[in-house]
């Protein structure tokens, strides 16, 4: 397979090199704050380890709506109806989660 010359310009991705020294400095004992990647710094919680047990036992295991799951779109355009005193149908929210990180 033959790739455009301009793909043997492309790196790594920065943010996980400097994550792999973060944990090497780490290993040595050092203490460091680390802004380099959206890695916690803690496990996951009980009750979302459950939750995502049960989502995937219940097959949500498939992409949602584009405009989002309808039951948070009823609820969000009930909280909008009831906090600025209008109508607003679930038809009419559009729910997109903000990216976190790009790949």
């Amino acid at each position: 397979m033959k790739f455009a010359e301009r793909m043997s310009q492309l790196g790594t991705e920065n943010a996980f090199e400097v994550l792999a020294q973060v944990k090497r400095l780490e290993a040595q004992g050092r203490k460091i704050i680390s802004f380099a990647i959206g890695e916690p710094d803690f496990d996951t919680p009980e009750n979302i380890k459950e939750k995502g047990k049960w989502a995937i036992g219940e097959n949500y295991t498939h992409y949602s709506p584009s405009a989002g799951i309808m039951e948070l779109r009823e609820a969000i355009a009930e909280h909008i109806s009831n906090l600025n005193h209008i109508n607003v149908s679930p038809e009419q929210v559009v729910f997109k989660r903000r990216n976190q990180r790009r790949h």
